[in-house]
């Protein structure tokens, strides 16, 4: 496949699965797809190590050519289209035997309790990926022009050393060889590229180290059990960076920093009730202001005070267009779907933002004090909230389907009637950068679509706003759609808050 006159090249990894069926787990157990740069990483190494096991252990090539892989940016994934089947549970052993071997030591061959295998057995969760447009997964990395030839040539190798890629039961063979430009061209499948946004889909990919880290916790997992009967739990590899990924028909997700609310006089969350969302904004507002005032931070082409005064406090100038910030308090939703009190927060720039206002905000506000502006008094400190964080997870991974969390605030009065106000909202739609004609459904009602949260109007309304109507929405798109998403004159401030819909309400 190599062009000869093509100067640039590529390293192709090609992995085709036996049956197509893909049952590996991302971060919170959700599926993954398409499989991570990190799960091939981790076969190569398997397998290579399964294959060099008889010659007493792999050679100092391969381990080379490894450690140069793990120095090299995020690939390029081309995978086929992929649904999620129906999730089902399947009853397998809860790997306490020795449990049972002490109760027959006891003289205990009842067959029942401690004394029954079956009786140590749990229920394990199985939702594979169905692969619906073929069996082959592509990895392609661009080779630089210094690349050794024992690397190139150690590749194919590697890859023919595959024997699965997820679960032990996703048997896989790979193959791997030197492409050109056009070659890549040609790959039949969906095209997975790293972005720079929090948006899309976060997959694990390897940094330099995690080859060392990965043989580390083999070699800790190999001693795990002492002769004297002791048991040390084998730690989570950590080594590996998570580096976002979208589809070039993907809807691009809004860039945002995420951060969580600490006590200031305990060691635990803080938290706040959920309809009181507006006025934590403001005091997020009141935080990022201070941030940017002593800093002096701006964007290329604008005064500090004036990107202070039109971004952070969303001020306009002369009618002159300017994004701005929206400040998204988000309500915990536990995995049962309700929710809860408010421990986390997003600040989000706009839809066409290039992440770097929202970068600054991740960096300059952690440590930062949130202050009640009326005492003077910090309410809380912030700190980073984690990438793979369950609950920042329902509001900013793509989904078909989304119902607010805080009501949606229409400007043009409360008829109370469905049929306009969803008139009125489609409106709301446009002016916070969508297109209506994306949307498949929409149902607006006062009660809300998630248990735990209240009826629309008992949410605290800020002055300019009150008189409004206000809704909670159930919508659907017709393609998966990033979050966070956030429809209304109350976008800015926490209000009108979607969060991802697993199954219908």
């Amino acid at each position: 496949m190599h062009g000869e006159t093509d100067p640039v090249r590529h390293l192709l990894f090609s992995v085709t699965f036996l049956d197509p069926l893909f049952h590996g787990r991302a971060d919170g157990d959700d599926p993954e797809w398409p499989p991570s740069p990190l799960r091939l990483f981790q076969a190569l190494l398997a397998g290579a190590s399964a294959a060099s096991r008889s010659c007493g252990g792999m050679p100092e090539t391969d381990l080379s050519a490894l450690r140069w892989l793990e120095q090299q940016k995020p690939p390029l994934v081309v995978a086929p289209v992929a649904r999620r089947c129906q999730p089902y549970r399947l009853s397998v052993p809860n790997n306490a035997m020795d449990v049972v071997a002490a109760a027959w030591a006891r003289g205990n061959e009842s067959g029942r309790g401690d004394a029954s295998p079956l009786t140590h057995r749990s229920m394990k969760m199985v939702a594979p990926m169905a692969l619906e447009s073929g069996e082959t997964v592509h990895y392609v990395w661009r080779l630089p022009a210094d690349v050794s030839a024992d690397v190139i040539e150690t590749m194919p190798r590697l890859a023919n050393s595959i024997i699965a890629l997820g679960w032990g039961t996703d048997l896989a063979f790979g193959r791997s060889q030197v492409v050109s430009e056009a070659d890549i061209v040609a790959l039949e499948g969906e095209r997975w590229s790293p972005i720079t946004q929090q948006a899309g889909v976060p997959l694990r990919t390897p940094v330099g180290g995690t080859l060392e880290a990965l043989i580390q916790r083999h070699s800790l997992f190999l001693g795990r059990l002492s002769r004297s009967g002791g048991f040390t739990p084998t730690p989570a590899l950590t080594r590996f960076r998570r580096c976002h990924y979208a589809r070039s028909s993907d809807r691009p997700g809004r860039a945002f920093a995420a951060l969580q609310f600490l006590s200031p006089t305990e060691a635990r969350y803080r938290s706040f009730r959920a309809t009181q969302t507006v006025k934590v904004a403001a005091m997020m507002r009141h935080c990022v202001s201070i941030a940017a005032g002593e800093s002096r931070y701006t964007e290329d082409g604008v005064s500090a005070d004036e990107w202070l005064d039109r971004y952070v406090h969303g001020h306009s100038r002369e009618g002159a267009p300017l994004g701005r910030f929206s400040y998204l308090p988000l309500p915990t939703i536990d995995p049962r779907g309700v929710v809860d009190r408010v421990r986390r927060v997003i600040v989000a720039e706009p839809l066409d933002g290039a992440g770097r206002n929202a970068a600054w905000v991740g960096r300059a506000l952690v440590g930062q004090p949130l202050i009640n502006e009326q005492t003077s008094e910090p309410e809380a400190f912030l700190a980073k909230c984690p990438s793979a964080d369950f609950v920042l997870s329902a509001y900013t991974k793509p989904s078909l389907r989304w119902a607010t969390v805080t009501p949606v605030v229409l400007p043009w009065g409360d008829s109370g009637k469905p049929q306009r106000a969803e008139k009125q909202f489609l409106k709301a739609v446009r002016h916070a950068g969508y297109r209506p004609d994306d949307l498949a459904a929409v149902e607006l009602r006062r009660e809300p679509f998630w248990r735990g949260c209240d009826v629309a109007n008992r949410y605290f309304i800020p002055k300019h706003l009150r008189g409004t109507a206000v809704w909670h929405v159930l919508l659907e798109w017709r393609t998966p759609v990033a979050g966070p998403v956030a429809i209304g004159s109350g976008r800015f401030c926490g209000l009108g808050l979607f969060a991802r819909v697993e199954s219908p309400a």
